[in-house]
Formats: C-alpha cells, sequence, structure tokens
C-alpha cells in the first residue's frame, strides 16, 4: 500500500530566518549609508584641515607682524618716557624759578612797603623832625668819612691781659643800650603804629657749595693719632688690670665680688674710650661756672693732681669772654624787666605747680605763654613745655607712627633722632640741607611699599633745623617748601637756633626767608637760647596743638612750666615785639647780625676754615685734628676765652672744631681780643687751612 510522505521545508524558507535576513541586508545598507556619510565627512575633515593650516600659515605671519610692532611700541614707550624724565627736570628747574620769582616779588613788595612806611613817617608832622635830624647827622658822618681815614683797627700778636676785660666791658656798657647810629649821633626814624625802628633788613649770602674738605694726608694722620691713642689707652687698661700701676686715687667703678659673673651693663670700649682718652682732655670741659653767663663770665677755678680723675677747688674765680653760651639775644641777665618779671611771678604764682596739666588746673600764665608764642611765630595755636629735648622725643611719636615715613636730615640733633626712632615709622636719612636729595629719597620710598607693613605710607614728614648747631648752617627752607609742596608732605622745623636770631625782628628762618608760616606744618623751638629760659614749643594749626595736647606724653604726664620761665619768656617776646614801646628788641637783632657778620669774615680773613653761613650765630672754626681741638681748649681758656671744643664722638672723627656762639652782647672790643687770640694760636697750631693772602683783613668793618 502506497502512502505519501510528508513534504519538507528549506531552514531559509522559515518566516523566523527571513525576517533575520531582511533585518540583516537593512542594518547593511545602513551600515553602507553611515560609510559613505563618514568617508564624506573625512574628506570634509581633510578640507576643514587643509584651511586651518592655511590660516595657520597666515596667523604666523600676522604674528611676526604684530611682534615687530610690539617693538616698535616698546622703543616708543622708552622714547616717551626719556621724554617724560626730561620733562620732569624742566618741570622742577621751573619751579625753582618760581621759587626764585616768587621770593623776589616778596622782597620786592617788602622793600616797597618800608619805602611807604618811609614815606608815611616823612609826611607826618611828629616825626619829619626825626627824618631832618637823621639826613644832617648821616650827611655830617659821610663828610667826615672822606675827609678822616678812619679804618678797622689792625689785630697785632700782642693780646691784652684777662684782667682787662672788665674794663673794656665797664668802658662799653653806657653804649650797650643805644643802637650803632645812635652812637655815631644819627637818630632813629620810629613808626608811629609800632615804636620800632625802621631798620632795612638785609639777608647776608647764601650757597650750598660743599664746604672744604682736607686731603688725604690729613686725614690719615688724624686716624694714625686716634689710634695711637687708643693704643695707649689700652695700655693703661692692661696696666691697671694686672696692678703694674697704683691706681688707689682713681675714681672708677668697680663691681662688687658677687657680681663679677654678672653681664656688665657698659660697653668696655666706650667706658674705655671715657676713662683713658676722654679724661685727658676734662681740665676743658664741664667748667663750673659762677654768675650770670652774659658777655662776661666767671669759672671757678679748680687742679688735678691725678691726671683727671678727680679735681680740687683753689677758691679763686677766672672771669672770661663768654663765647660759648647760647644767648644769642643777651636776655641773660639777673636785672632789668625781665629779671623783675620772674621775681613777680615767684610772688604771684610761687615756683612750681607739682602736677601735670591734665590732673591739675592750668596756670593763666601758661596760657598766657602760649598765646604770646603763638602770635610771636604767626600761627594759629602753640603748646609749651618744661624742656626743650622734651619738645622733641616725646612729640614726635604723637605725629606719626609704623604707617609713616620720616625723611631726616643726616645731621639732625639727637632729640630729633630719638623721637624719630621712638615712634616706629619708616626713617629715611637724606643729605644734609640738601632738598634735592630729599625729594629723591622721597620719591623712591614711596614706590615701594611700607617695609613695616608691605602697605602705602599713610603719612609723609619731613625733619630738619633752621640752623644746625654744630654746622652753622643756615637751612634753605624754600627748597624744602617746595619738595613739601610737590609730594604733599608735612614738614617739622626745629628753630632751637634760629628763633630770635633770624629774620628783621627775630621771628626765625621763616620771616629770613621771607616764607609763609602757613607753609611749615609744625614750628618747634626753645626758649633755652635766645629768650634766656629753659623749656620749647611746637606751633601749628589749632586741630594740630589740640591733638598734641591729648596724645603727647610730653603733655600728658610731664609738668608744666615755673612760672619764673614763663615771666622770663613773656618779657623779652614782648620786647622783641616791641609791646614794651621801644626799640630795645630791634637793636637786639641788628647787633647779633652786625656780629655774626663781622667775627665770621674776620676768622676767614686771618685764615681759618670756618663752617655755616654768614648770618648764623653758629661760628664753627676747623680744627680737624682732636689733639688740636684739645690745645685750642686749653690756650683760650689761657688766655681768658671761654668756647666750646666738640670732637668726636659729637662729631665725625675727622670735624674736631672750636665752636664760637656769637651775642648781641658782645663788644667790638671783645670780639677784636677774641680774634686775636685766635690768630695767635692758629699760627702756633698750624690749624689756618684756607689762608688766602689776598684777602684784606683790615678792610672787614664792624
Amino acid at each position: 500500500m502506497d502512502s505519501a510522505s510528508p513534504t519538507m521545508e528549506h531552514p531559509r524558507d522559515s518566516p523566523s530566518v527571513r525576517t533575520r535576513l531582511s533585518r540583516h541586508e537593512a542594518l547593511l545598507e545602513s551600515s553602507d549609508d553611515k560609510y559613505k556619510k563618514l568617508v564624506l565627512r573625512y574628506n570634509g575633515l581633510l578640507e576643514d584641515k587643509k584651511r586651518l593650516m592655511d590660516l595657520c600659515h597666515k596667523n604666523d605671519a600676522l604674528l611676526d607682524g604684530l611682534s615687530a610692532k610690539v617693538n616698535e611700541l616698546e622703543r616708543q614707550r622708552q622714547e616717551l618716557v626719556g621724554i617724560c624724565f626730561s620733562l620732569i627736570t624742566e618741570q622742577e628747574k621751573l619751579l625753582a624759578d618760581n621759587d626764585i620769582i616768587d621770593r623776589l616779588t616778596s622782597e620786592l613788595k617788602r622793600i616797597n612797603e618800608e619805602r611807604g612806611l618811609l614815606d608815611a613817617s616823612r609826611k607826618s608832622n611828629d616825626f619829619y623832625d626825626d627824618y631832618m635830624r637823621l639826613t644832617r647827622a648821616t650827611t655830617l658822618h659821610e663828610q667826615r668819612a672822606t675827609m678822616s681815614s678812619t679804618g678797622t683797627p689792625s689785630i697785632s700778636s700782642s693780646t691784652k691781659k684777662p684782667s682787662t676785660l672788665r674794663k673794656m666791658t665797664d668802658r662799653t656798657q653806657r653804649s650797650r643800650s643805644r643802637s650803632p647810629n645812635e652812637r655815631r649821633g644819627i637818630t632813629s626814624v620810629f613808626s608811629p603804629q609800632t615804636k620800632q625802628s625802621v631798620i632795612e633788613w638785609v639777608r647776608g649770602a647764601y650757597n650750598n657749595e660743599a664746604y672744604q674738605e682736607l686731603g688725604f694726608l690729613h686725614v690719615a694722620m688724624i686716624y694714625i693719632s686716634f689710634a695711637v691713642m687708643i693704643m695707649f689707652a689700652h695700655f693703661s687698661v692692661f696696666f691697671r688690670k694686672h696692678k703694674l700701676i697704683d691706681a688707689k686715687e682713681m675714681l672708677m667703678a668697680k663691681e662688687r665680688p658677687e657680681q663679677e659673673d654678672f653681664t656688665p651693663l657698659e660697653n668696655g670700649f666706650d667706658q674705655m674710650l671715657v676713662n683713658d682718652v676722654y679724661r685727658k682732655s676734662t681740665d676743658i670741659i664741664n667748667r663750673p661756672i659762677v654768675g650770670v653767663p652774659g658777655a662776661l663770665v666767671r669759672l671757678k677755678d679748680r687742679i688735678t693732681k691725678n691726671f683727671g680723675w678727680t679735681y680740687e677747688y683753689t677758691g679763686t674765680e677766672t672771669e672770661v669772654i663768654n663765647m660759648g653760651s647760647y644767648n644769642y639775644l643777651g636776655f641773660a641777665h639777673n636785672d632789668g624787666p625781665c629779671a623783675e618779671a620772674a621775681a613777680e611771678y615767684i610772688d604771684n604764682f610761687g615756683l612750681h605747680v607739682g602736677a601735670p596739666r591734665d590732673e591739675a588746673v592750668v596756670m593763666q600764665a601758661q596760657r598766657d605763654l602760649e598765646e604770646c608764642v603763638a602770635n610771636y611765630l604767626g600761627v594759629e595755636d602753640a603748646i609749651c613745655f618744661p624742656m626743650g629735648f622734651v619738645t622733641n622725643s616725646m612729640n614726635i611719636a604723637a605725629l606719626v607712627n609704623k604707617n609713616s615715613l620720616v625723611l631726616s636730615d643726616q645731621l639732625n640733633h639727637a632729640s630729633l633722632v630719638l623721637g624719630c626712632r621712638m615712634s616706629g615709622a619708616t626713617v629715611v636719612v637724606f643729605k644734609h640741607n640738601n632738598a634735592h636729595d630729599c625729594g629723591e629719597k622721597l620719591r623712591d620710598a614711596i614706590c615701594q611699599p611700607n617695609p613695616r607693613t608691605g602697605k602705602k605710607f599713610k603719612k609723609i614728614m619731613i625733619v630738619c633745623e633752621g640752623i644746625y648747631s654744630m654746622e652753622g648752617t643756615i637751612l634753605d627752607l624754600p627748597a624744602f617748601i617746595a619738595v613739601k609742596k610737590k609730594y604733599r608732605a608735612y614738614l617739622f622745623l626745629d628753630e632751637a637756633h634760629s628763633v630770635g636770631a633770624l629774620g628783621p625782628t627775630g621771628r626765625g628762618i621763616v620771616e629770613y626767608w621771607g616764607a609763609d608760616p602757613k607753609d611749615v606744618d609744625l614750628m618747634m623751638g626753645t626758649l633755652t637760647k635766645s629768650f634766656a629760659a629753659a623749656g620749647g614749643y611746637i606751633g601749628g594749626k589749632k586741630e594740630t596743638i589740640a591733638h598734641l595736647r591729648i596724645h603727647s606724653a610730653g603733655s600728658c604726664y610731664g609738668s608744666p612750666m615755673s612760672p619764673p620761665i614763663i615771666a622770663q619768656v613773656l618779657s623779652s617776646m614782648k620786647i622783641m615785639l616791641g609791646e614794651d614801646g621801644t626799640d630795645i628788641g630791634q637793636k637786639k637783632v641788628v647787633a647779633l647780625r652786625r656780629n655774626s657778620r663781622y667775627f665770621r669774615a674776620k676768622l676767614k680773613a686771618l685764615g681759618f676754615l670756618v663752617y655755616g653761613h654768614d648770618d648764623s650765630p653758629v661760628v664753627p672754626l676747623m680744627t680737624f685734628h682732636t689733639t688740636k681741638v684739645v690745645y685750642w681748649g686749653r690756650e683760650t681758656l689761657r688766655y681768658g676765652i671761654g668756647a666750646v671744643q666738640v670732637g668726636y664722638p659729637a662729631t665725625a672723627l675727622t670735624k674736631a672744631r672750636v665752636r664760637f656762639c656769637i651775642s648781641a652782647d658782645h663788644t667790638k672790643e671783645q670780639l677784636d681780643y677774641v680774634l686775636a687770640i685766635c690768630d695767635k694760636i692758629g699760627d702756633l697750631s698750624n690749624t689756618k687751612y684756607a689762608f688766602d693772602p689776598s684777602k684784606n683783613f683790615d678792610s672787614i668793618e664792624y
């Protein structure tokens, strides 16, 4: 029996396989499409790469061009910087020219004012007769001068003995209260408003030339001589240490046995310098005086039997010409209106308050003094302190701090240096009396951050003096005012030696230069020198003085001034202002200026090297050698002259000097006597370093 077999299907014909095949075909087609797209994209990327390469080549060319342009711009910038510096230099020159023009304008204005004052007094009926007498007396004096040959007496090597000094003073004492014109028979012309003499003020020559220095041989000899002194000092220390010499009479500080292993309080070299170098010259310094230190002063005689370790008084006294005190205006007297005012204040107020001004009631006399000082200086307000050194050292710290920059002259007084250090401010020292160097140091300092805080300086203050007490130089105030204004800094001016000694009416260096008191932010001065009292002051704006009254340690913790001292200052300032109804203050200013110029010019004509400016009453005669300055001290004292000998460490080792301080009380006879002795000692000590045969000594008039 035949049966039919079932039909078998191929696996490809199954639906599932066909579905898969169709999917694979679809995937292949999509892959082909993607491949074609990738190929197209790849070709596009190749074209983009080609375009980018072209752009890179173009950019390289542009960069080369930009580099060339940058180099050109840098060259142009450097040229502009050079032009800017040249413009700054020209601007500084223009500012200096403007200062000169302003100075000349103010001088012309002052001359016109004085001319108008003279015209007014000429037209006044009350003073017309005085003017006519002045004219007739002047004409008569000129006729006598032309008819008779008069000149300054020459100084010979023969000198007068110290015993004749009192006779010279007595002979000229009657004419001391009269002006030079009155002594020649000329009557002064008075202003009807102030009752003061109308005296023409002519400022002396001023230059900023460097001082003459010694040659190498002289400097080498100075160092060699000092080295020899130090060597012998070491020998003395060695001999005393090993008891090779008898040291029983030597008054030296000795440590107790239980303190021998302690750290010494003093430096070994300093102790040796005092005991074995300084001690050998103590016979010419620290001399005790008796009486009033006026034009003449009495010294107590003393002797030493152990080479300066101790001294014994002989019971005698020697009167000498006082050329060492700062009695510039001659107010150091124990009689007269100032002494009478001091005695009256003692009767009314006693001697002392006994407490700081913040803890006790402020005396009315203290307020009157501060008002008088402010009026004298031409400022808004002033504050006074009982000590001049404290006025600087205790007040600078109340004005500047660690965020401040201080520009200080390299020859500033120790009180200024101490005050700057105590303030914590950054201190930059500039060359002596050099405003240009001060400006450069200031500019360099403000371009850098504060080394203490890393930030900008918040305050800048320039500190300088009116007259430098060791150099006799007068500050170039207009130049420093220009620097102050240019950099917006504060100016602290120490007028310890210039107030009373400079200016037509003795109001200091501001009046001397004809400057505006408002251009000086802080005017400090002492009352010890020109006004023959004690203490110091600071003048300025009311806000500044009010700040000092609260924040100054000298004001908060220091004692106020003594009433008799206040009376001395008040009376002397009123005399200088002419408020006493006389022209004594004007006469003192004229006498001081005449004596200073005469004495300085004569010393230069004798061949001495003298530092400082013509109008300065401080006259340093340079000996340079320490041994020579000691010789000068002993010889001047032997001939009856009291001068100040200055050497290391008060000055540089090669800058020893004899310092003369001129007073309005000095007479021509006294100055001529001192000049004669200086001439003799200069020849013996070979200290005429600036001898010029062309200078005519006798041609210098008094």
